[in-house]
């Protein structure tokens, strides 16, 4: 069947990837952003059960709304020069892990 009309798409960028944050739930921008079991953005790793999922773009203010009244908008992809606390010399400038 040929196309007849302009399609209406989806689109997002792929080094960024939104999810709706956990209720009471502040995000800052520039953090690291987790997912948690339940399939909400959070800003902890409960001893790695949390999933890692980028870093936030913006702040989400989620701390008066429900699971996924907002969203977070996180970079997946990308160099970020971030603050390491207990890191040595001998690591600066070598990748870390969320």
């Amino acid at each position: 069947m040929a196309v007849t009309a302009n399609q209406l798409m989806e689109r997002q960028d792929g080094c960024k990837r939104s999810y709706p944050v956990e209720e009471s739930t502040r995000i800052y921008q520039g953090t690291l952003v987790y997912v948690n079991a339940a399939g909400y953005a959070c800003d902890v790793t409960a001893n790695g059960v949390n999933g890692f999922a980028g870093i936030a773009v913006a702040e989400a203010d989620n701390t008066s709304g429900a699971d996924g009244a907002i969203e977070v908008e996180v970079y997946t992809e990308g160099d970020f020069k971030l603050t390491l606390t207990g890191g040595a010399q001998t690591e600066v400038g070598m990748p870390i892990y969320g």
